[in-house]
């Protein structure tokens, strides 16, 4: 006679009989909550619970007959890490609980001849610890009315099957991460074929002419191999994007006349581009290209960095590019001057021209357009000359970089309408006064200029954004900025730098060292920034005051005497 699983709960709770239980490191309260959670599960499993470190449940071929709903406390098990319910009968009465996504450690799962019944819940899906080996069942090729399939993230090995039967895959194919060597033969036969992923894979040699001719394939993600030819011209009118990145394509790009979305970065490729002229996003960055822009009057999103294309591009955009929004053309060795005509695009929120040999002064009309350039990126060249004093009244700037060129004067007064600035990076360059601030700043550089005096603490409380705040909230207006800003703010950010709340104090002596005081005063700075936790990490107070000390070129008698300043830093901490 088979127990109810209520009964059966109860016996596995006192007997330990059929139930493996890992507990690490449990204190003798996370004991006594492990045991009120096995109670809970005796007393139908209806309540939640605490913090517990059960991390392994074995109820192999135990004869539980009864049902898991999805209010089961078994779901507030938070930590478990294996679940086996394999060989039990549920007598095709019982559903798959839908709850699994909430055991987010989850990286064994046996549901094997458990007599289910249903459909298997999409919270399956979401167990992202949980990766399946061995070979994919032959079986499930005879699936035929299988519609969406998901094999990413797992460690299968074998060959996958012929699902040339499945004719009816009319939604999604994802076989990412799955080390495949070559793209399956029955995709052939998927007419009906919409998304297809086989990225992150270890697919080599050529890619199939038949792949493009799939009629109704309108995604196809091929990043991440080790493809070497691409042959066209690819006609296929339904394909709309085509992700290539991080291959080893070679040679020339065919023409790809409808395709609005191309990533082909990370790859090899040479010459021109092609005709894309639907073209809305473009990402050739990485390659070996060469030339000039074809015409693609509706992109939005260019990525040509890292190629070897003709500096004339420059003077072109505006007319090639009229929808253009997002500019990436960055080391390209690009040389002669900024043209004017650059200002004619007018819906530009993000222009990098970094890493190239671009000479002659900023144009004015340039700094005119931080209405809605939020991101302006031009250091590493020979930039000479002030920078003007333009920015506007609804300044939308958010990251403006000129590091590395020859830049001289003072910072325009304009530029405090900036009021969303967050990337200060004007380092090694010939500035000559900073006097301005801006709270909502993360990153600073000011490194290697022409600075005279001494730097007001006053200035660097004022950037209150490298605060840690704790939980508090910032409630500016920047919630209003566009996600395709912040989109492009964190690209420009995480090619500056990898930091964050980084504050780059290697300024000229004179302007640093004005006095010891101001050297404590700085304390207050930084104890209330990341900054001061990862010094205390590595230095201590009276460290600290000696290598602040040795730039400033104190006197060995300061260098020596230094109680004052650790009593100051170790004050209230």
């Amino acid at each position: 006679m088979r127990l109810p699983v209520f009964s059966w709960l109860f016996l596995m709770a006192i007997y330990s009989l059929f139930l493996t239980i890992f507990v690490f490191g449990a204190s003798a309260p996370y004991f006594s909550n492990q045991q009120s959670l096995l109670l809970q599960l005796k007393n139908n499993l209806m309540r939640t619970c605490n913090e517990g470190h059960v991390i392994g449940l074995d109820l192999v071929d135990e004869y539980i007959s009864g049902g898991i709903d999805n209010s089961s406390s078994l779901f507030s098990l938070q930590h478990l890490e294996s679940l086996s319910l394999a060989y039990n009968d549920f007598n095709y009465s019982h559903e798959i609980p839908s709850e699994f996504d909430k055991q987010a450690n989850l990286s064994y799962l046996n549901l094997l001849n458990a007599r289910f019944a249903g459909q298997i819940p999409i919270a399956i899906s979401h167990l992202t610890s949980c990766n399946f080996v061995g070979s994919i069942p032959s079986s499930m090729a005879s699936l035929t009315q299988l519609k969406y399939l998901d094999f990413s993230n797992n460690k299968f090995n074998g060959s996958i099957p012929n699902f040339s039967m499945c004719k009816n895959l009319t939604i999604e194919l994802i076989l990412a991460s799955c080390k495949l060597k070559k793209i399956p033969d029955f995709l052939r036969n998927q007419s009906y074929l919409s998304y297809l992923d086989l990225s992150h894979n270890q697919i080599f040699g050529e890619m199939p002419i038949w792949i493009w001719k799939l009629p109704n394939l309108v995604v196809l993600d091929l990043s991440y191999n080790f493809l070497v030819t691409l042959e066209g011209p690819i006609l296929n009118v339904s394909l709309q994007s085509q992700i290539l990145r991080s291959n080893q394509l070679q040679g020339q790009l065919p023409n790809i006349p409808h395709v609005k979305y191309l990533d082909f970065s990370g790859n090899q490729l040479q010459g021109q581009l092609p005709n894309i002229p639907h073209a809305e996003y473009l990402d050739f960055s990485g390659n070996q290209l060469q030339g000039q822009l074809p015409n693609i009057p509706h992109v939005e999103y260019l990525d040509l960095s890292g190629n070897s294309l003709d500096p004339s591009i420059l003077a072109n955009i505006s007319w090639s590019l009229p929808s253009i929004r997002f500019i990436f053309l960055s080391s390209n060795k690009f040389y002669g001057s900024i043209p004017i005509s650059i200002c004619n695009a007018t819906n530009l929120e993000l222009l990098d021209l970094s890493n190239n040999s671009i000479s002659g002064t900023i144009p004015q009309c340039l700094i005119k357009m931080t209405g809605t350039l939020g991101v302006l990126n031009l250091r590493t060249n020979n930039l000479s000359g002030i920078i003007p004093d333009a920015f506007l009244d609804n300044c939308g700037l958010q990251t403006l970089s000129l590091n590395k060129n020859q830049l001289e004067g003072r910072l325009p007064k304009s530029l405090a309408n900036c009021s969303w600035l967050e990337v200060l990076d004007i380092g090694n360059n010939h500035i000559e006064e900073l006097n301005l601030t801006w709270p909502g700043l993360q990153i600073v550089d000011i490194a290697s200029n022409n600075f005279t005096g001494t730097l007001p603490i006053i200035l660097l409380l004022s950037w209150t954004s490298m605060m840690d705040r704790g939980n508090e909230k910032r409630t500016s207006s920047k919630t209003s900025i566009p996600k395709s800003r912040a989109d492009a703010l964190v690209m420009v950010m995480r090619r500056i730098t990898s930091r964050t709340n980084v504050l780059d104090l290697q300024l000229q002596k004179s302007f640093f060292c004005g006095s010891k005081a101001f050297l404590v005063s700085l304390k207050e700075f930084l104890v209330d920034t990341d900054l001061y936790a990862v010094l205390q990490r590595y230095v201590t107070p009276s460290l600290l005051w000696r290598e602040f000390a040795e730039v400033c070129e104190f006197s060995p008698m300061a260098l020596n005497n230094s109680q004052y300043f650790c009593d100051a830093v170790n004050k209230d901490d």
